[in-house]
């Protein structure tokens, strides 16, 4: 029997019907079975690959089992911590029914406790740019050396493609086969990545780092300070560049260069694949826009052998309707109305905002009335706290616009308006529109979870309707999923 007819019976064995999963009580799912004959079929032949399947097939327990099957070694990257506990529960499950496969998780070295303090309170962020004492017991060179080793490793988005754009990744890794991103679609958002907010707080860390440590003089650091200070208040990156070399320190030019790494082009990271590993497999519920996987794969510079869409496992005729208000004027009132309507027929809701200030205005307005949750900045633990309330409506944005799982018990999802980024030199129909098409299918993907989901979803915005971009955003819509104007409609589906 060759190598490749025992993995598809491994798959069979563990996905198929008679599977001791299923008899465990896990739902067979013929799509699920499909799409690891798939993800087998890749890893076999080698190359880029996309997938696409919807929430509720279970991809992530198809790939997880694809790759204990096949014995291949594989960096899974993420970009929410969401998944990576869940890709952990899954792993400990399958390990459970005698499925062999090792795994590891590393983080970002700001991520671990620096145990040359006390107090453990400062991250280790620069802990590779000073010879370091405790470099043995070191949790983050501990994790470094596990991922090494085991044949599943873990890591988020930012990790992996800083250890790909520096260089770094068989240093960090080791040798091996396959790269899988899963929540693939999050990858656009790093396209010509400049994080102002990163380097500020990294800024900040190495002045704390180097006068713990009595790295700079007083006059060194001082001036430094003032560079700092003048970042923060609009100085751009070019001139503090400019700035910082002027110290002519070793040091002070270290961060620098540690600081290159966030400023990426994402269209380079098809070529940065192709020299580390033999299979790219990239895997969401939203790769497609308008144009299919062409934007996709054009914005990231990939050569694509193989692309795949998982059939669909939901009935979205009966589960689901669309709603559009039309000839409603945009204001936070009128927003205000359309939600409370919705809450009143549909009960619990999640509503996502393009920005802070729409969300705060509408809590202002409906927080007397209706018992709502209202996202703050940097706020955590709200999906856990939103997942056991009842007949609550979530006001957020951010995350929540993908990824979150707030069960199945739903009845609405109101999207206040197509998510644009803001306006910039970005060309509209080669970035902004199909990075918004995703997003919007993302978003609206929320409330469609499982068979036993059920309810509204609605889009707060009459372009979708009335310009010409609009049917851009429908075409990638189910095909059976009904949509109306009408209020009305909405109320008899509802009630039927």
């Amino acid at each position: 029997m060759t190598k490749n007819a025992r993995g598809s019976e491994l798959v069979d064995a563990l996905l198929g019907p008679e599977s001791p999963l299923v008899s465990q009580g896990f739902t067979f799912r013929q799509s699920q079975l499909d799409l690891a004959h798939a993800l087998r079929n890749s890893l076999e032949d080698g190359g880029t690959s996309l997938f696409e399947a919807e929430t509720g097939i279970g991809k992530s327990i198809a790939y997880l089992v694809v790759l204990a099957a096949t014995n291949r070694r594989c960096v899974i990257a993420t970009s929410t911590k969401l998944l990576q506990k869940q890709l952990l529960r899954e792993i400990s499950l399958l390990q459970e029914f005698g499925v062999e496969l090792s795994f590891s998780q590393l983080n970002g070295v700001s991520n671990y406790p620096c145990l040359r303090t006390e107090s453990g309170s400062i991250s280790a962020t620069y802990c590779e740019t000073f010879d370091c004492s405790e470099a043995a017991s070191c949790f983050y060179m501990e994790d470094r050396r596990k991922a090494q080793s085991s044949q599943v490793v873990i890591v988020n988005h930012a990790l992996l493609l800083s250890a790909l754009r520096t260089n770094q990744f068989e240093n960090y890794f080791g040798k091996v086969d396959a790269i899988l991103f899963d929540e693939a679609h999050n990858l656009l958002s790093s396209r010509n990545t400049d994080s102002t907010a990163n380097l500020t707080r990294n800024f900040s860390v190495f002045l704390e780092l180097a006068d713990r440590d009595a790295l700079l003089s007083k006059e060194q650091r001082n001036a430094l300070l003032k560079v700092h200070s003048r970042f923060i208040q609009g100085l751009d990156r070019g001139e503090l560049k400019a700035e910082l070399l002027r110290f002519d320190d070793k040091l002070v030019s270290r961060f620098w260069q540690s600081q290159k790494r966030n400023s990426f082009d994402i269209s380079a990271l098809g070529k940065m694949l192709s020299k580390e590993v033999a299979s790219s497999i990239f895997v969401s519920g939203t790769l497609r826009s308008y144009d299919g996987f062409e934007s996709f794969s054009e914005l990231l510079g990939l050569t694509v052998q193989t692309d795949y869409i998982a059939d669909t496992v939901h009935d979205y005729g009966s589960q689901a309707y669309l709603y559009l208000p039309q000839n409603i004027e945009d204001n936070l009132d009128n927003l205000s109305s359309v939600i409370g309507e919705l809450h009143e027929l549909c009960g619990k809701g999640l509503v996502l905002f393009s920005s802070y200030n729409r969300l705060d205005g509408v809590s202002k307005r409906l927080s007397p009335y209706i018992d709502l949750i209202a996202q703050e900045p940097d706020q955590s633990g709200l999906a856990s706290e939103f997942f056991d309330l009842d007949n609550t409506v979530l006001l957020a944005t951010g995350s929540f616009w993908n990824g979150a799982d707030l069960g199945d018990d739903l009845g609405f999802v109101l999207v206040d308006r197509l998510p644009f980024l803001p306006p910039d030199e970005r060309d509209f129909l080669d970035f902004q529109l199909p990075l918004a098409v995703l997003k919007l299918r993302q978003g609206l993907g929320r409330l469609i979870r499982s068979e036993r989901s059920f309810g509204v979803l609605c889009v707060f915005d009459s372009r979708l309707l009335k310009r010409s971009y609009g049917q851009s955003f429908l075409s990638v819509l189910p095909k059976d999923l009904p949509r109306t104007s009408s209020f009305e409609q909405i109320r008899k589906f509802v009630e039927a």
